[in-house]
């Protein structure tokens, strides 16, 4: 019963996915190319790299900006922009958490019988890329989560770097695809994100402490 469920939610994600795509590359239709072509003219790479460095720090999603990139810049200048601002944008954020945020916390919890975690090097990549894969947090908080429990920064600069950038791509090419109506690069976009969301349900049951656990209490168990 729980893997028929499983599949039914399965199917209903495919299709508010399908719809979803649909729907954007009905709104690219109706765009007007003049105004869009007067947008990329004017557009100054170097103030939207900056505000897609400076104001997910305080919340606002990345998604859309990954979006507009490709639908204004191009592939390859969006792709080296957006490589740079998340770069900054992570930099930043392990600045903020070690020289303002973490403090302000630790002081709270000192008040309770709670304190930060410590996670260290041996758990670190576990645990980020744990956070990395979880679908509804946004990626500010995963920032500051990272940051507040202690990963080094090495693990979580390299790990988040690449996990995010791999998650920036499809939607540069769907963006780029939906507003240039190129039906061809917007296959390509949605198979590499078919392709993300299969690799990161590998990644998150293989590194899930509760699969492991289960494969463990398999495994030792007696052979009949």
């Amino acid at each position: 019963m729980k893997k028929i469920h499983s599949n039914w939610k399965r199917f209903f994600k495919i299709i508010a996915v399908l719809m979803f795509l649909g729907g954007l590359y009905a709104i690219g239709r109706q765009i007007d190319q003049e105004a869009l072509r007067a947008w990329k003219e004017t557009a100054p790479p170097h103030l939207f790299f900056g505000a897609l460095t400076f104001l997910p720090l305080i919340g606002l999603p990345t998604t859309p900006f990954f979006m507009v990139a490709g639908a204004t810049y191009g592939i390859a200048v969006a792709l080296v922009g957006t490589a740079i601002a998340l770069a900054a944008n992570l930099m930043l954020s392990w600045w903020i958490t070690a020289s303002g945020l973490r403090p302000v916390v630790e002081k709270i919890l000192a008040k309770t019988k709670h304190k930060l975690p410590n996670i260290g090097n041996d758990r670190g990549v576990r645990f980020t890329i744990l956070v990395r894969m979880v679908p509804a947090m946004p990626n500010f908080v995963k920032n500051y989560l990272l940051c507040l429990a202690g990963v080094s920064l090495p693990i979580y600069f390299s790990l988040s770097m690449a996990i995010s950038f791999t998650y920036a791509v499809p939607f540069i090419l769907l963006g780029e695809s939906v507003f240039d109506q190129d039906v061809s690069t917007l296959v390509i976009a949605v198979s590499v994100l078919v392709l993300l969301s299969v690799g990161a349900h590998f990644l998150s049951r293989k590194f899930n402490p509760k699969n492991e656990a289960e494969e463990s209490d398999e495994n030792s168990k007696p052979a009949i």
